[in-house]
């Protein structure tokens, strides 16, 4: 009998550090929130930007000589939790700034200083979802609050829709990683950065 006991705990030991060994958990049974820290270009802002600063220097052709531009692509954080295996839902903020120096006819030089800060709800669904591989489409949608003001402390504040479609993303690591993404808004064409996941 005390024989057959030790036999059962035997097995039953090696079952256990059997599956604890060789089946590694997905995300979301082990490792519930991800953290990503990284910057995008070609951004939605930049085309607004862009678009606004074509517009008036077209309006003040006259009165304006020259206009240069300064910054580019968006700076963002998100913080995702995995309510299952392979879909997590969180916050993202995301930042960009911009100044726009017009050299006008009379020789002054007026700047415009932009900023957009724009909070949105973010989810992430991973195709495929290894322990260091995750192959995932993600989307984001929220406000922007879009900031400008000018040398004579003329400010403008205007709120509107802000969103991130990122069809295709790739994260390479375990608990620290590289990730990037292709997609279009606020977030950018092109974004990546680093990931930590606890």
């Amino acid at each position: 009998m005390k024989k057959l006991f030790t036999i059962l705990l035997i097995a039953v030991s090696f079952s256990v550090n059997a599956q604890t060994t060789t089946t590694e958990p997905y995300i979301g049974q082990k490792d519930k929130i991800e953290i990503d820290a990284g910057y995008g270009i070609i951004t939605a802002q930049d085309i607004i930007t862009g678009v606004s600063t074509v517009v008036s220097s077209a309006l003040l052709a006259h009165a304006v000589e020259r206009v240069d531009g300064k910054g580019f692509g968006a700076l963002f954080v998100n913080l995702d939790y995995y309510v299952g295996d392979k879909t997590a839902v969180g916050i993202q903020l995301n930042y960009a700034h911009y100044q726009t120096n017009y050299k006008m006819s009379s020789g002054n030089i007026e700047s415009l200083k932009t900023k957009y800060f724009s909070p949105m709800l973010h989810t992430k669904y991973n195709w495929v979802n290894k322990p260091i591989l995750n192959i995932y489409s993600a989307a984001a949608v929220g406000a922007t609050f879009y900031t400008s003001k000018n040398e004579a402390g003329e400010k403008k504040n205007i709120t509107s829709f802000a969103f991130q479609a990122s069809p295709i993303g790739l994260r390479v690591g375990n608990k620290v990683a590289f990730f990037a993404e292709l997609g279009f808004g606020f977030q950018g064409l092109i974004s990546g950065g680093l990931s930590l996941r606890f």
